[in-house]
């Protein structure tokens, strides 16, 4: 997501204290909820809050790549320009996304059966209530 100050040490701590449990939880994240984990004081939460409220406007590229086996960023923007819509594209065939140059029939199968995961669709209802475009 591309989120200063969001690096590596923070989301371990975020998933040990089982603050997250995926990527959707990130944006339900309250400052008293940053103030737990080490090196967080005031300012450095509210720094990290102000960019989460405009990571949900990100484009869909940027988080379509998030977990979508042989999905970069390329494939991701392609798909974005295609459907523009993730109910559009989670709703797809592999047929459907086999007629797209950049869509192989690896890549079709990975994102049909990522999009069928219960869990893929759990996250896709949280980030759809906590406001994601």
């Amino acid at each position: 997501m591309d989120i200063e100050g969001l690096g590596d040490v923070a989301v371990h701590q975020l998933v040990e204290k089982k603050l997250i449990k995926d990527l959707a939880d990130v944006y339900g994240l309250t400052k008293r909820e940053l103030l737990q984990l080490e090196l967080f004081a005031d300012k450095k939460a509210e720094n990290l809050l102000a960019p989460w409220k405009k990571a949900r406007h990100a484009a869909v590229p940027c988080t379509l790549g998030l977990g979508i086996r042989h999905v970069g960023e390329k494939v991701a923007f392609v798909l974005a320009q295609k459907f523009q819509a993730i109910d559009a594209l989670a709703d797809s065939t592999e047929d459907s996304l086999r007629i797209i140059p950049e869509v192989g029939p690896i890549i079709a199968q990975a994102l049909v059966s990522y999009f069928r995961l219960p869990t893929t669709q759990t996250i896709l209802r949280k980030l759809k209530r906590a406001g994601l475009r």
